[in-house]
């Protein structure tokens, strides 16, 4: 029986006398784990710590993790700290572990610090779970043109294979359910720029050429955003500071507070931007083709 033996193994831990390798603490925490009981993982922790013991990476993911669990975000990024300096041999749930817990206490200075280090030390552990929060970080002190540049540099490539994709009158698909409303704007950001940008790429090569002749670019889709089924109100109307209200805010900013935005449950929780919405992007830049070419010298 797992809880009796716990039991012994506590029992005997305060017994200085009985000697226990680094192998015995890993399973009791292990069970401890399994269990949820944060708190006795502290315990073992600290009389690891008592003799002298140093833990392996799974141990000290699951000390972290208790750490996070109990609310105590600063204890878990000091023992992080620590167990750098110790010489512990850590890997990339650790610091995504304390990344995740500075994030979910909304401790965007220590994000952005515990970021830069991981981007200095270990490259190789820098992921889009470990970009998304710090995105939200640098949207929330300010410095939202490094958090576009970090989102096209994570996501970029996934939007360009979901326009590259389309045929016919499929629309572009993207899924906003797992993000802040901060990221989720930059998401909206982007796909509206790009999707300007690449809707009809003969178009934009001729551009000068279809503005004298009075056409507009066409050949634009409708961008559909998957939300939370909480971002929406029954009446399909987005809840205030949600996910889906972040969306249509920034899409009323580029478009227009005019634009047929849509909010809608069916097929699955999502917000429009119907295709034609975006038409007004493509005419103002036709119409400032037109401008400047009757502007150019050459055109007289």
């Amino acid at each position: 029986d797992e809880t009796k033996g716990m039991d012994i193994f506590q029992t005997l831990v305060e017994d200085t006398s009985v000697n226990f390798t680094e192998v015995h603490f890993d399973m009791a925490i292990s069970i401890c784990e399994k269990a949820g009981q944060w708190r006795e993982i502290l315990a073992l922790a600290t009389a690891m710590g008592g003799r002298g013991i140093t833990p392996h990476s799974m141990t000290c993911n699951a000390v972290l993790k208790a750490c996070v669990q109990l609310g105590k975000w600063d204890v878990a990024l000091k023992l992080l700290g620590t167990m750098e300096r110790d010489g512990t041999q850590l890997d990339r749930i650790a610091y995504l572990t304390v990344l995740a817990a500075c994030a979910g206490a909304r401790q965007w200075d220590e994000v952005l610090k515990l970021y830069a280090e991981i981007e200095e030390r270990f490259p190789e552990f820098i992921g889009p779970d470990m970009m998304l929060p710090t995105i939200a970080a640098m949207c929330q002190v300010g410095r939202e043109e490094e958090a576009i540049a970090l989102y096209r540099k994570s996501f970029g490539s996934l939007l360009a294979r979901q326009q590259s994709r389309r045929r016919g009158n499929d629309p572009i698909v993207l899924d906003a359910r797992r993000l802040s409303p901060q990221v989720a704007g930059i998401m909206m950001r982007c796909a509206l720029e790009d999707s300007a940008k690449s809707a009809d790429a003969t178009a934009a090569r001729a551009a000068k050429p279809m503005a004298l002749a009075g056409f507009t670019p066409t050949g634009l889709k409708d961008i559909v955003i998957a939300v939370n089924a909480a971002d929406l109100e029954d009446d399909a109307v987005p809840v205030p500071n949600s996910t889906a209200d972040a969306l249509l805010k920034v899409a009323q900013e580029i478009l227009g507070t005019d634009a047929p935005l849509e909010c809608q449950q069916t097929p699955f929780p999502s917000v429009k931007v119907p295709g034609l919405s975006l038409q007004s992007m493509l005419v103002q830049q036709v119409q400032q083709a037109v401008s400047d070419m009757k502007s150019s010298p050459q055109s007289m």
